[in-house]
């Protein structure tokens, strides 16, 4: 009886827990929200931006001021000297520096960062392709866990409701014990198969979960794959040529770079007391 409890239980509990549905696109779009890596990416193209601003900032005037003041105070007649230390001192240096650079070596410079915000970005759209192949692989091997808990629990139910009626029939004599015997272990090794496959599917959308940066326990059922047949584009237009180009392109502005920073350099300073 107590064996019998825990199916009904399990079953029930199964029942409601799975009456709520999510797509496939919900877990794809959950994903790319949660996923550490593409908002790492995300960061560094930021960070880029910031650098170019900098970059900028860095070769206009550059003014500092410096000070600095001593008191010397005699009190009571103890202290410094007078006449060989001023009792008052105020020192302030005003100094302005302006480097003369090209405007194609700023430009260089500056399109060495945009390059490399190009790159982080095309890195996050192929990581963005490697998760989703990921996360509609198990989404797919999760569903078909599904598929099969139904299935198992199609087949206890209908016999479930055949036990009744098998009890009877042996009652009157119209099967064997025996017969009804051998049905009740089939009985339950189908209820044992529905356990082992509920179990499965926990395991599968658990994985899911976990890859989709979902932090949740309740199983949730899935609804069928929606998944469209989509063609390649073309070679020029791919996300892995376009990476050979812009490391094509990133090598040439790492040449440039190199014959600028052998070319002379023009400070102009100015100082003012």
């Amino acid at each position: 009886m107590k064996f019998f409890f825990g199916i009904i239980l399990s079953l029930f509990t199964c029942s409601v827990s799975l009456a709520q549905t999510y797509s496939l696109d919900h877990y794809l779009e959950t994903a790319k929200s949660n996923s550490p890596l593409l908002k790492d990416l995300r960061n560094q193209i930021a960070s880029n931006q910031v650098d170019s601003l900098r970059l900028l900032a860095g070769y206009k005037t550059q003014v500092n001021a410096n000070s600095a003041g001593l008191y010397a105070p005699i009190i009571g007649g103890y202290g410094y000297s007078e006449p060989l230390l001023n009792e008052h001192t105020l020192n302030a240096l005003l100094a302005a520096n302006q480097a003369i650079v090209s405007k194609k070596n700023i430009n260089t410079q500056i399109e060495a960062i945009t390059l490399q915000s190009l790159s982080i970005g095309n890195t996050s759209k192929i990581s963005e392709q490697d998760l989703k192949k990921a996360i509609t692989a198990q989404y797919i091997t999760a569903y078909g866990s599904l598929q099969q808990l139904k299935f198992n629990r199609e087949v206890v139910e209908l016999l479930s409701k055949e036990e009744d009626l098998f009890k009877k029939l042996t009652r009157a004599n119209v099967y064997h014990q025996s017969d009804y015997l051998t049905f009740l272990v089939t009985l339950k090794q189908q209820q044992l198969q529905l356990l082992q496959s509920r179990q499965q599917y926990k395991n599968d959308y658990s994985t899911l979960n976990y890859l989709s940066g979902i932090a949740d326990t309740s199983m949730i059922e899935l609804q069928e794959p929606a998944i469209q047949i989509t063609y390649p584009p073309e070679i020029n237009n791919s996300i892995f040529f376009r990476q050979y180009k812009l490391d094509s392109l990133k090598l040439v502005n790492s040449r440039q770079l190199v014959d600028f920073s052998y070319k002379p350099k023009v400070n102009v300073f100015a100082d003012g007391d």
